[in-house]
């Protein structure tokens, strides 16, 4: 019987072979795009110092840091199982045929104890008389045969031991022990295979939806870094503009000022120009006079100089008060500066969420407070109630995000989960269908922010279930550092509706709940 058939030998064949140099992984290594290469192939296929992933994904590693790449453990199992499981599979094994000694023997007959190659296996055996010979695979020789007795096949499974034995085993090594034919063993075996294929191809089903889960959460997590970076790029661009708003208000203020005041002393300058030629005028007609005899021009220029020089004076006197100009300043106060830089050092901030990726999705990362009470004591059944919520009013430091509650039931049907605020009012719901009557953890998906004072409870409308509780008291207990709880119930006797005011009262019951809280 072949180890592996031609169909499965090909699937295992591509799971085991080095695509740079097709040959079964020796020191297998694996790179961050997930591609698997011998250690050897790596360094070989390195050019100018680099090497590039020949599957086109733009991974270039440092010939350097090739020595440093993890060894693909799953890879090299891989082909560790496969050769044990068909020895000829193995490049490095080779039997030579027996009859030609030109070819590698494929074959094995029996009659003739011979190692044979296919051609000399058809030629041999196709003369009449050796036609009946049984002829199998040289994998299936090998195995075939027992090794501590050469002449002797495999016939029997030790059930003690675990391993295969032939006759003469069972006179010596393995006497006494017991053992079953190789058939019986053989159909035993097949059936824990036939159940461990049913679970393995559970897994494969599984990883295949986890895989493309993960796929989807790459790209979403690329997506969401997208958004996040155009968001922080876009809010410091709105500042930037904002400032550039600012520079240039405060600029054309400046500029506008220094219109102004240049308009001020062009204007003083052309008056101080004017009055300056009009003193060089008086000097000058002063001196002609001067430099007259003419008793009558002299007296007809004093009265005419009389009657100007007043207002000569005059307008003197205003120009030589000069004139009022604005020289700005840009002021800038360091205090203002540093609380500026404080500011923008803290403005914005990046926070993170942990986050579990499973094969059915992306979910904030949870953990589990288990908030029944703690005792030594075995739980015990509260069975066939209808319309009493039970739960815990919460004592909290600081709020928690509510992601679930879990409660052990077996109820068929509805289950309600509700959370109260500090007055009792009904401020969130959350509802699940159970069909399984057995004893099991309930999930109820709810996302809410508990704050102090606040109150978790469940209720299953029907009474054709239960579930399992430990006396507790009427005190609160610690459950971390930051959360105490109190057990509470609550008779409903209306219909449970977001804003339904209810009456909370204390409770010795502490009911199996565990509430699951962001991080």
């Amino acid at each position: 019987m072949e180890m592996l058939n031609d169909s499965n030998t090909k699937q295992l064949q591509e799971f085991t072979t080095c695509t740079i140099c097709l040959k079964k992984y020796k020191d297998p290594r694996i790179l961050s795009c997930s591609h698997t290469f011998c250690l050897k192939c790596l360094h070989q296929s390195v050019k100018d110092g680099k090497f590039s992933c020949p599957m086109k994904d733009d991974i270039i590693i440092d010939e350097n840091d090739i020595d440093q790449l993890p060894v693909n453990r799953t890879a090299k199992d891989t082909v560790d199982f496969v050769l044990s499981l068909s020895p000829s599979l193995d490049e490095k094994t080779y039997y030579p045929c027996e009859n030609c000694n030109e070819k590698q023997a494929l074959n094995w007959c029996e009659k003739c104890a011979t190692n044979l190659c296919d051609t000399c296996t058809k030629s041999v055996h196709s003369i009449k008389i050796f036609q009946a010979h049984t002829i199998v695979s040289l994998s299936n020789k090998i195995y075939s045969f027992c090794l501590e007795h050469p002449d002797e096949k495999f016939k029997y499974w030790c059930t003690q031991c675990h391993v295969l034995v032939c006759r003469d085993c069972l006179l010596f090594k393995h006497k006494d022990h017991t053992f079953v034919s190789l058939d019986d063993a053989a159909t035993d075996a097949k059936g824990n295979l036939e159940k461990k294929t049913q679970e393995i191809n559970e897994i494969k089903r599984n990883l295949t939806q986890f895989s493309t889960t993960t796929k989807n959460a790459i790209e979403r997590q690329r997506e969401i870094a997208r958004h996040e970076m155009q968001d922080t790029a876009q809010t410091f661009a709105n500042i930037q503009q904002m400032l550039e708003e600012r520079k240039c208000v405060l600029i054309k203020q400046l500029k506008d000022e220094e219109i102004q005041s240049i308009k001020i002393l062009n204007q003083q300058q052309i008056n101080i120009d004017q009055h300056l030629n009009l003193t060089t005028v008086q000097e000058l007609c002063i001196r002609q006079i001067l430099n007259s005899d003419d008793p009558i021009q002299i007296l007809k220029f004093k009265s005419t100089l009389s009657h100007n020089y007043d207002d000569f004076i005059e307008k003197y006197r205003k120009i030589d008060e000069g004139c009022i100009i604005m020289r700005d300043t840009f002021k800038r106060n360091d205090k203002d500066l540093e609380d500026l830089q404080d500011m923008i050092s803290k403005l914005g901030s990046i926070t993170s969420k942990a986050h579990v990726v499973k094969k059915d999705g992306v979910a904030i990362r949870t953990i589990p407070l288990d908030i029944s009470k703690i005792s030594d004591s075995s739980n015990s059944i509260i069975s066939k109630e209808q319309n009493i919520a039970r739960g815990y009013k919460f004592s909290l430091k600081q709020p928690m995000k509510l992601r679930s509650i879990r409660i052990q039931s077996d109820h068929i049907g509805q289950v309600i989960g509700f959370v109260v605020n500090d007055a009792n009012t009904v401020i969130q719901k959350s509802i699940i269908n159970s069909v399984n009557a057995t004893m099991k953890w309930l999930i109820i998906p709810m996302e809410f922010e508990i704050k102090d004072n606040y109150g978790v409870l469940i209720l299953p409308p029907s009474d054709n279930g239960s579930y399992t509780y430990k006396n507790g008291d009427n005190q609160f207990r610690k459950i971390t550092e930051n959360c105490s709880v109190k057990s509470k119930l609550c008779n409903m006797t209306t219909q449970l509706n977001i804003g339904s005011q209810l009456t909370v009262i204390n409770n010795t019951h502490s009911i199996s709940m565990i509430i699951d809280v962001e991080e």
